[in-house]
């Protein structure tokens, strides 16, 4: 008799133990789904920021992935118009294009990775391997090696701030450059 309920008793532990384990199994998954798998996914995306009604910068994309609990929209082959007004007209003050980037869509900054390449209505250009634009400050910025590009203007250097259209340019360290006068 007291090897049966010996036996019973070690049966019943299991299957607590088994209830136990495998409910733990399910839990974990589920969290780390939330976080690590995108809530949405859109192709041919747009994404407009705007200021009381006027364009800030219109972003496009071939792909996004949307990532609401770490407010990311995960992006690839981006392509960004920045815009400043004229009275009551925008225009686009600079292009920018890269292979991937970020959105931090509550803050409006955007990171962007892989050949970035700002092109001015100018026509002058900005390469370097990753870039920031924050909204706050109204910058592009890095830390990253920089090359830029006007008429007969070569300069290179280390990290950068400037506005979206590289009228204001602050190279922050190892400067050099070009610069081919007109006779």
């Amino acid at each position: 008799m007291k090897r049966l309920q010996s036996k019973l008793i070690v049966e019943f532990a299991g299957i607590i133990l088994v209830i136990i384990c495998s409910c733990g199994d399910e839990i974990a998954p589920s969290k780390q789904s939330n976080y690590d798998f995108p809530d949405q996914q859109l192709e041919d995306f747009t994404f407009v920021e705007s200021d009381f009604g006027n364009p800030l910068w219109e972003l496009r994309a071939s792909h996004m992935s949307e990532f609401r609990a770490r407010d990311i929209i995960l992006v690839e082959d981006v392509h960004v118009d920045f815009y400043d007004t004229d009275n009551d007209s925008f225009f686009i003050t600079s292009t920018l294009r890269s292979d991937s980037g970020e959105l931090r869509s509550s803050l409006g900054d955007i990171r962007v990775w892989g050949d970035v390449v700002v092109t001015t209505s100018d026509g002058d250009r900005l390469l370097t391997g990753w870039l920031t634009w924050s909204k706050e400050a109204e910058l592009v910025s890095t830390r990253d090696s920089v090359l830029i590009l006007r008429d007969d203007t070569t300069v290179r250097g280390i990290g950068l701030e400037s506005d979206p259209a590289l009228e204001d340019v602050r190279i922050l360290e190892a400067v050099s450059g070009t610069f081919v006068q007109d006779e």
